[in-house]
């Protein structure tokens, strides 16, 4: 069925056997997968067993042109166990003749989806059903992972999944996103602490707007967590979103200065090749510098793109520091990356996230 554009992220064409024979990045973020893990599978295998005899009945209808089009909410299987509660559309997809040629089923919100309360995620955060994710950052020619990011879900009591996104705005807003970030540093270096001389060996977590807010109170908490703990601090990589650094440069600057100083490393995101960019990594000392993906992903079309990203990579190598491509999706990008000299990189493509309690049982 060929490879479907970037405006199709939430779709995936299914074919008569009902299995996935194209599917979107959406797919694979809500399900924890990458997409190439997913492509092959029947789409009733990734949903709750009660539900699979009534997604393939519906399926099975659309494919045979008894009903153009049908819509059903159910849970889909989330890594570690969890379900994620999404709306699927079933639509058939025709020829010119009027025969159905596939189905094109598109992810969309579930009831709680994008309209989330306050109450539901602070009721989750307060009842501690937190669940932290890792994904690995790979080495590009060998494709190992060299060290992995903390990715931080909540739980609602149906077993909804809640993406930073829906939680973030709402732990700022209320007060408890500075709690966020002094636990998931906490339980980074409980997870280094515990896994010994095993992998995962270092771990990157990414802060929250209100560290840079109140840098000070985050930094001296880091101080006396890091001290507590007996690893080498150069294990725990701390990672802010230029986004964030933009809105408080002093702040992300204490933060990185008091950080490095205890001998953490620290990552700057979502970096793309705008002078705001480039005036931030001036005023904020950094490690390690995460490419934008869109960045990363333009560059492999766009020849004015290409050129953003080299004058992006000849900042980060004058600054002496190590650059990482987020949310690679293919060998093409993979090629032109290291055509480039970044030799790190990220995403489903090259590792899918998984529950972190397997840093500590590596199988």
């Amino acid at each position: 069925m060929g490879t479907l554009s970037a405006g199709a992220r939430d779709v995936a064409v299914v074919g008569f056997g009902q299995t996935m024979e194209t599917v979107g990045e959406g797919w694979a973020e809500a399900l924890g997968q990458g997409r190439h893990a997913l492509q092959g599978r029947r789409m009733a295998d990734i949903v709750a067993p009660a539900q699979r005899g009534d997604l393939d009945r519906r399926l099975a209808d659309v494919l045979g042109g008894r009903r153009p089009t049908d819509q059903l909410e159910v849970h889909l299987r989330h890594i570690a166990g969890h379900q994620v509660r999404r709306m699927l559309r079933l639509t058939a997809l025709q020829d010119d003749h009027g025969e159905v040629l596939c189905a094109v089923v598109t992810l969309q919100p579930s009831a709680i989806g994008r309209g989330v309360s306050d109450t539901t995620v602070l009721e989750a955060w307060d009842a501690g059903r937190a669940v932290l994710l890792a994904q690995p950052i790979v080495d590009l020619d060998t494709r190992r992972s060299v060290r992995h990011e903390l990715l931080l879900r909540l739980l609602t009591p149906e077993g909804d999944v809640l993406v930073p996104r829906d939680v973030m705005p709402v732990l700022v807003r209320h007060g408890r996103a500075l709690d966020l970030d002094r636990w998931v540093v906490d339980a980074a270096l409980s997870i280094l602490l515990r896994s010994g001389e095993r992998p995962p060996g270092v771990i990157e977590v990414n802060l929250s707007p209100a560290a840079i807010t109140a840098p000070e109170t985050f930094a001296e908490h880091l101080e006396h967590a890091v001290s507590r703990a007996a690893i080498a601090p150069a294990q725990l990589v701390l990672g802010m979103d230029l986004g964030d650094v933009a809105q408080q440069p002093v702040g992300a600057a204490v933060v990185a200065r008091r950080a490095q100083t205890i001998g953490c490393r620290v990552a700057l995101d979502h970096a793309e090749a705008t002078p705001r960019t480039l005036a931030l990594l001036h005023r904020v000392p950094y490690d390690i510098l995460r490419l934008d993906g869109a960045l990363v992903d333009a560059s492999g079309y766009d020849p004015g793109k290409l050129l953003l990203l080299r004058a992006l990579l000849r900042a980060v190598e004058r600054d002496g520091t190590e650059p990482v491509a987020s949310e690679v999706r293919d060998d093409i990008a993979v090629a032109l990356l290291q055509r480039n000299g970044v030799t790190r990189g990220q995403g489903f493509f090259l590792g899918a996230p998984r529950d972190a309690a397997v840093l500590l049982h590596p199988s």
